[in-house]
């Protein structure tokens, strides 16, 4: 059975009464929908805006990352530089130092005969003592894995065969006590101290390698540029207002963009302080001080080469290789001619390139009272020169004992006071830059110290300025 339509209700009256109701309907659901009733204009201003605000959140975010990734990157390289690599740097030229220095006080205990409990063999223990200190240390420091840990096993297994030499060369007498000396020196030139020397070097090239690697990121520009593009959002969303809306200047928007502008200056100055700290740090006081440290190492062991020397008998090979060394380590030190010398003394030559440790350090001179000290240190040197040379000529005319006496005695114009004067030199040079390596470490740690909270408050300001600058705009467009 159908149900009869209603009385009047056709098809035709209904679709006309569907099509008034469209119509009616039609100019709510344009207006919900954000868009313009038939035949009405509404201006594209407020959706400019809209998407102004959301790219200036956008490009707020960037330069937040962009500064955060500054900040991290530049403490990261300063707690390397300051903490990481060089101290294991020192470390290990500690140990190179240290074993040298113990190989001089044995050679000199050699060449007097003294026994066990004599002051030369006490200074040797004393030193070894320090060494192993300093290997602990530098075993506590493992940044770069099998790469530290190789050369400090090698040194701590290479530095017991060598006591156990040296306990038995002590023990012993005539030529086996000197040949004894000799297999000693030699494990320790041939396994010791490379060993040690190639901890330094890891630890080194590491520590140039981060370096490098951060300034090659650019921190203080990315964040710069980030700055830079966030100003340039806000820049253009404020012409934008003030030829639209015929606002000469939208406070919201000049908040945010003097907010951004003083904490990208802020930030940019102060990541470069830090950035010339750090430079001053490395390049200028942590290189002078490797260069100066292997100067003591291979001074030492120039003296050592000379003793073992005097050890050695005349005219033979073993005296002829030991001759052979110490010229070589001479040269490694200073290697410049005696005018050239005489000239650096008088303060009337450009230093050249080349001319060994020392002269790397005369190239690098950098803070006050630097020049005179290194200056100083030549003049020593060269006395130490002098004193060799007086006393290879004793050992040539006959004169063992004298030459000997000038090693192991510290009379006036011998070469034991001649070295002492030297070390005290070298000290006095490294105390200046190490000083200064401490002090610029400090100082670049403290420049980006309170920085995040600052950038935080930046960002923050910036984008609830903008945010409320903006709004108010969009405020006047709403109906």
């Amino acid at each position: 059975m159908s149900l009869p339509a209603p009385a009047g209700l056709s098809v035709a009256s209904f679709r006309a009464g569907l099509a008034r109701g469209v119509a009616t309907a039609a100019p709510v659901l344009h207006l919900w929908l954000g868009r313009t009733a038939p035949g009405e204009y509404r201006s594209p201003f407020p959706a400019r805006l809209r998407v102004g605000r959301a790219a200036v959140v956008v490009m707020a975010l960037l330069w937040l990352a962009a500064g955060f990734s500054g900040l991290n990157a530049t403490a990261g390289i300063v707690r390397t530089v300051g903490h990481d690599a060089a101290p294991s740097v020192s470390a290990a030229e500690a140990i190179r130092t240290g074993l040298a220095a113990a190989n001089a006080d044995y050679a000199l205990a050699m060449l007097s005969g003294e026994g066990l409990d004599g002051p030369s063999l006490s200074a040797m223990r004393s030193r070894l003592g320090a060494v192993r200190t300093a290997i602990v240390d530098a075993a506590v420091n493992v940044t770069y894995g099998e790469e530290e840990r190789g050369p400090i096993i090698r040194v701590l297994q290479g530095l017991g065969d060598y006591e156990q030499l040296v306990g038995r060369s002590v023990a012993s007498t005539a030529d086996a006590r000197r040949d004894l000396a000799f297999a000693a020196d030699d494990l320790l030139h041939s396994i010791v101290l490379p060993a040690a020397v190639d901890l330094e070097r890891v630890n080194a090239d590491h520590l140039d390698r981060e370096h490098r690697a951060y300034l090659g990121r650019w921190p203080i520009w990315w964040m710069a540029a980030a700055g830079g593009l966030l100003m340039a959002g806000l820049v253009a969303v404020q012409v934008d207002v003030a030829r639209t809306a015929k606002r000469l200047l939208n406070p919201g928007l000049l908040v945010a963009t003097l907010a951004v502008a003083t904490v990208t200056a802020l930030l940019g100055w102060r990541l470069l302080a830090a950035q010339v700290d750090l430079h001053v740090a490395k390049s200028d006081a942590f290189d002078s001080v490797s260069a100066l440290s292997s100067a003591g190492a291979v001074a030492t062991d120039a003296e050592t080469a000379q003793a073992f020397s005097l050890l050695a008998d005349p005219g033979s090979d073993r005296r002829g290789r030991y001759a052979a060394t110490y010229a070589s380590l001479v040269r490694r030190l200073l290697d410049m001619d005696a005018e050239r010398v005489e000239q650096i003394l008088k303060g009337t030559s450009v230093i050249p390139n080349g001319g060994g440790y020392i002269g790397e350090e005369l190239r690098n001179i950098t803070f006050p009272g630097e020049r005179n000290a290194a200056v100083a240190l030549v003049g020593a040197w060269r006395r130490v020169i002098t004193a060799n040379d007086a006393l290879r000529a004793d050992d040539s005319h006959g004169q063992r004992g004298i030459a000997i006496a000038s090693l192991t005695q510290n009379g006036p114009g011998t070469a034991r006071r001649a070295f002492a004067g030297f070390d005290d030199a070298l000290g006095k040079v490294l105390d200046i830059n190490r000083a200064e390596f401490a002090a610029h470490i400090a100082a670049a740690e403290g420049d980006d110290a309170p920085l995040g909270a600052v950038l935080v408050a930046g960002f923050v300001l910036a984008v609830a300025a903008a945010w409320f600058g903006i709004g108010r705009r969009l405020d006047e467009y709403r109906f």
